[in-house]
């Protein structure tokens, strides 16, 4: 009604809908789960009159109203431990005012189970339970043990009467971004319907090619004008920067809705998604873990479906949890393995998540970073003016940051320091890249030269550079015309002392 482009996503409606059942989809944060949760409202408040003119209009005939029970747990911080009782509380006590039921002290699942028989009123199953972002809480207090299984044992009781309720409930849709394995609305409803992988749905949230050409064109035109180039390229920028989302084996291509509509609002190509907040409890995992996220552009990584959407709290595998939260998607699926590979999905995922490791793990005010004369470093072949950036940012990191649980210095730590740096820096980075006879710890191809850096801690320089040639790290782009560095580097715990050579 305001005049605004509307994608119109109610064709999945009757799919959902026809035969009664309790769904569970994961999406990354600003997909459009919450739109798609208040669309369903809509739907089961009857309101015919704010679908006119989209696809549900000519297959909906019946518009009948339903009791709904509708859960946001989005809107809430959980910090400490009685904020997830609040919310229940809010909500269990609005519902029971709703439905007349007398408020008694008692658990959140025995209300939530009152509210229900009360909402009922057909003989048929007719309640409908819309909860949206219902894992909220849990991934808010991942790295907290305590309070995260306190909330854990708490939503455990309170979904599971989704399961005890089955029969006075006609409907629910359950959204968040993690699949947790071991809470009870997975572990204890064996009828609900996980649809997160599922073709017939993976254009349900966020914007196909097809959706953005015929509901923003004009808004890409307008975008290219101002830039001051073609629609075409305007389109083609579009697409590298916020495309590439896939949700099934059938890789139908989706973009990330809420940076596309800010960079048509705008004018502009930046990192809105990512500017809005990486999420916390993947940099906490990423530290508690000493994960090494260089894996994710060193090496293809393949997935089963059940590795995809079981995310475990004790598993250390931290796959899932970049999958389920938008940093990586599927690239290729192998029909006869039955695998997924997974990758970044476009440009502003790749080098906005790098990026802010790369901040958090080498705060730059601590050294007073210089992207300008590492980019002329680099580009111009300095390697003694590079190494001495290097060497002065890596005294100026405090001691503690750089050690392990048990004291001792991280290798990887080193490794990485390199990695993040070229990668901020908008180089062509390869970590630990594979040759037939091994790999090297990272490579750095620009158009003139190739860097080749082995990293040791309490060795010695001569030890890397002789590894760099036993290995023949070099030997694949020795006829590729351009200079190449060969560089060991060292770093002794006990003097702190930072050393490299050129060969």
């Amino acid at each position: 009604n305001g005049g605004l482009a509307y994608v119109d996503k109610t064709h999945f409606i009757p799919m959902l809908t026809q035969v009664g059942a309790c769904y569970f989809l994961s999406r990354p944060r600003r997909f459009g789960k919450s739109l798609f949760i208040s669309t369903l409202k809509a739907y089961f408040e009857g309101r015919k009159e704010l679908f006119e003119g989209l696809a549900i209009e000519k297959q909906e005939t019946a518009w009948k109203r339903h009791p709904i029970l509708h859960l946001d747990l989005n809107a809430k911080n959980y910090k400490d431990k009685n904020s997830l009782n609040e919310i229940l509380d809010m909500h269990l006590s609005r519902w029971e005012k709703e439905y007349e039921v007398q408020e008694i002290k008692s658990s959140p699942e025995d209300r939530f189970t009152n509210v229900i028989l009360a909402a009922h009123k057909e003989k048929e199953p007719d309640v409908v339970i819309l909860i949206d972002e219902y894992d909220k809480p849990l991934l808010e207090t991942i790295t907290d043990n305590s309070l995260h299984d306190e909330f854990k044992g708490i939503l455990k009781g309170f979904y599971s009467v989704l399961k005890s309720q089955e029969g006075n409930i006609k409907f629910a849709f359950i959204t968040g971004v993690t699949k947790f394995a071991q809470v009870g609305v997975f572990s204890g409803l064996n009828h609900l319907k996980d649809i997160t992988l599922d073709e017939r749905y993976d254009t349900l949230c966020g914007i196909t090619e097809k959706e953005l050409k015929g509901a923003f064109d004009g808004a890409v035109k307008d975008m290219a004008k101002h830039l001051k180039i073609t629609k075409k390229d305007c389109y083609s920028k579009l697409k590298r920067f916020y495309d590439g989302y896939h949700f099934s084996e059938k890789l139908t291509g989706v973009y990330n809705p809420f940076s596309m509509i800010n960079a048509l609002d705008s004018k502009k190509f930046r990192s809105y998604w990512f500017s809005t907040g990486t999420p916390t409890y993947l940099v906490e995992m990423v530290k508690k873990l000493n994960y090494d996220i260089r894996h994710f552009t060193s090496k293809d990584i393949f997935v089963s479906d059940r590795r995809l959407m079981d995310y475990r709290i004790d598993n250390p595998d931290l796959i899932p949890l970049f999958f389920q939260s938008g940093y990586l998607t599927i690239k290729d699926y192998h029909k006869e393995l039955g695998l997924y590979k997974l990758g970044y999905p476009n440009i502003e995922v790749k080098d906005s998540l790098l990026d802010s490791f790369y901040i958090d793990t080498f705060p730059m005010e601590s050294y007073g970073f210089d992207i300008f004369s590492y980019l002329a470093d680099i580009k111009n072949g300095d390697v003694e003016s590079l190494m001495n950036r290097f060497k002065n940012q890596l005294y100026s990191i405090p001691y503690d940051t750089i050690k392990d649980k048990d004291g001792k210095q991280k290798e990887h730590y080193f490794r990485l320091m390199f990695y993040f740096a070229f990668q901020f820096l908008g180089m062509r980075v390869k970590a630990e890249e594979h040759m037939f006879v091994g790999r090297s710890d990272c490579l750095i191809e620009t158009d003139n030269y190739v860097y080749l850096l082995e990293v040791k801690v309490n060795k010695t320089v001569e030890e890397a550079l002789e590894q760099i040639e036993e290995k023949k790290y070099a030997a694949p782009y020795e006829s590729s015309g351009k200079t190449i560095f060969k560089i060991g580097v060292n770093f002794d715990t006990e003097t702190k002392e930072f050393s490299w050579q050129l060969r």
